[in-house]
């Protein structure tokens, strides 16, 4: 008789059915279960609970020397937006101007994007460059010999303080 005492009839919304739910009351525990069964399904349920909760370390992922520089710039040639944060440049271009022509100038916003788009293409293809005369010479790491012979092959920067023009 204990056993229809603890138990209510529970109307699961269509009673035609004749469906009964057994609704067990807070602080019931079930006489038909030994204690022990009870207290290795608790370990169990705490041993799942550990093992969803550890956090699983991953071994760090080594690539080739340039390997990992190689796919940031890849990434940066899919977005379209600009590497060089547009404040930075603007000093640098006041900067520049001002030691050219003495005084501060003053640039439209559309002029210096324009400066900004076309001098960031120009670094992008002189490190490209860079990078395939490294590889052509079986290296990795760009020396500053790289960048010397890329400037003699490319004749645009002109000479540098050490060297003296050439009169061709």
């Amino acid at each position: 008789m204990d056993r229809m005492e603890d138990t209510a009839r529970a109307s699961t919304g269509n009673d035609s059915q004749g469906k009964v739910a057994m609704v067990k009351q807070e602080g019931d525990e079930d006489p038909c279960k030994p204690l022990a069964a009870k207290a290795t399904r608790k370990m169990i349920l705490q041993k799942v609970a550990r093992r969803r909760f550890t956090i699983r370390q991953n071994s760090v992922r080594r690539f080739r020397a340039g390997r990992a520089a190689l796919l940031e710039v890849d990434g940066l040639w899919k977005k379209s937006n600009l590497v060089i944060g547009k404040t930075a440049f603007v000093r640098l271009c006041q900067s520049v101007a001002s030691e050219i022509g003495g005084r501060r100038l003053r640039f439209e916003g559309a002029a210096t994007d324009a400066i900004q788009e076309v001098c960031e293409a120009f670094l992008i293809n002189y490190f490209t460059a860079l990078n395939l005369i490294a590889n052509h010479a079986n290296r990795d790491t760009v020396m500053t010999t790289d960048a010397a012979l890329l400037k003699q092959s490319m004749n645009v920067l002109g000479p540098t303080p050490n060297e003296k023009p050439t009169s061709d």
